[in-house]
């Protein structure tokens, strides 16, 4: 009996990933750079309702420093981490990982109801921000070819 081959089957389903992950380039551009927006915008809105949000959860002077500082110093520190965890389970896991942490540490942020909850969970939110970071990166470096293509996709992100 005949063996069948797999190879032209198998090189036509590559194919069609390889033009289907074309298709997308620009939505994953717009999905990467829109969470670094928010990352941004998270740790830089912050400081201008500081003194509300001081108010109205008690918080002490030298506790105000806190509510920028503790996403800030999370957010920063965990830069490399989060990279390297990335190259280890994968960019694109670990990058929706830091969506969904931002998310969810986000809406407890909005519901604090104490000076340590609200820093605390700035700081679990910085976490967050810091995975999405390096794996963005990441992975528009992998998706894009060398040259002007990845290069007006970086300078986009």
């Amino acid at each position: 009996m005949a063996e069948i081959s797999q190879k032209p089957f198998l090189d036509d389903n590559l194919k069609g990933l390889d033009r289907l992950r074309q298709k997308f380039r620009p939505a994953l551009l717009y999905v990467v750079s829109f969470a670094q927006f928010f990352d941004i915008v998270n740790g830089a809105s912050v400081s201008v309702a500081i003194l509300p949000i001081a108010q109205d959860l008690h918080f002490t002077v030298p506790q105000v420093l806190w509510i920028l500082n503790a996403y800030t110093i999370s957010f920063a520190g965990l830069l490399l981490v989060s990279g390297r965890l990335g190259d280890l389970f994968g960019h694109r896991r670990m990058f929706m990982f830091g969506l969904f942490w931002f998310a969810l540490w986000a809406l407890v942020v909005s519901f604090s109801t104490s000076p340590i909850m609200f820093i605390l969970a700035r700081a679990l939110q910085g976490m967050g921000a810091a995975a999405t970071v390096p794996t963005a990166m990441a992975l528009i470096a992998t998706t894009y070819p060398a040259g002007p293509e990845r290069t007006k996709a970086f300078s986009i992100f």
